[in-house]
């Protein structure tokens, strides 16, 4: 084998190991932070589902339901329960997912030999703190609404169907408790593990792309692929992003998404490479 040859086959195979390399040390900080932020959004849906509680039970003296309820009460329980507990949720969010984007900064410049260069990707960066606050603030909201959204549609089955308001209130703490994952329902998804698996590597992947556009600016150029999960989570979207092969740091895959995850659960990687990587002369 020529030489030429034989230095074209290393330099695929590191290349190859560097790619690896980036899904094992993104999965290694997945573990620790999907613990942590789905311990938080336990104890928020417990909190909740307190507060909610709470609130509802001044409707008691009110029923029958379909003389007591109506939606604008929903409404406004859980406009007085975002406001007791959305800060808070923002607040404790805060250092999980700052810590996930340091270490995807981190894994980035190890895996790219730029240990020495200073792109600091984390809280004491004032554009990553940007970053943080509003992302959790649009994550807190979205988390809400669709919290009112089931409400409601618990409401709306509750009038059709004449519960009781016993019967009401236990179903809604049924379903507070299956956000939570106190309580496994087939009909309730465990909330608390889909904002963790989805938000963890939201972060991780937004700090290991904003790392990479830090690079590129300093002059290493750099493109991104969208790696397929391959499990029973994976979508069409996934797939069709996992086709568009290579594509440069600023462009969209073809859902929109600029890098994983397309969906909740979404466990697709985002991986990263120099420009024209395996691809050799004769």
């Amino acid at each position: 084998m020529r030489l030429l040859e034989k230095a074209r086959l290393l330099i695929e195979a590191i290349e190859r190991f560097s790619l690896a390399r980036q899904r094992i040390l993104k999965q290694r900080a997945m573990e620790e932070a999907e613990v942590e932020i789905k311990m938080i959004m336990r104890d928020y849906f417990k909190r909740q589902g307190r507060l909610f509680l709470q609130q509802f039970a001044k409707l008691e003296k009110e029923f029958p339901i379909e003389e007591a309820v109506n939606p604008g009460d929903i409404d406004d329980i859980m406009e007085f329960v975002g406001a007791q507990t959305a800060d808070d949720l923002q607040i404790a969010l805060k250092a999980p997912i700052g810590a996930i984007l340091a270490k995807a900064a981190s894994n980035m410049l190890e895996i790219a030999g730029a240990d020495n260069i200073d792109i600091a990707w984390n809280l004491k960066n004032p554009a990553a703190v940007k970053w943080v606050e509003s992302h959790g603030a649009e994550l807190v909201a979205g988390i809400d609404e669709t919290t009112r959204s089931a409400m409601s549609d618990l409401l709306t089955r509750a009038v059709e169907e004449g519960w009781s308001y016993g019967h009401t209130a236990r179903e809604i703490k049924s379903n507070f408790d299956g956000f939570a994952g106190l309580k496994p329902q087939g009909h309730i998804h465990n909330r608390a593990e889909g904002v963790a698996v989805t938000e963890s590597r939201f972060a991780y992947e937004q700090g290991n792309l904003r790392t990479a556009e830090a690079l590129r600016d300093l002059g290493l150029n750099m493109e991104k692929s969208w790696y397929v999960s391959g499990d029973e989570m994976q979508c069409e979207d996934c797939e069709l992003n996992g086709d568009e092969g290579w594509i440069p740091l600023d462009d969209n895959f073809p859902s929109g998404d600029d890098a994983p995850p397309a969906h909740p659960y979404c466990r697709c990687d985002l991986l990263i490479q120099r420009v024209g990587a395996g691809e050799y002369g004769d």
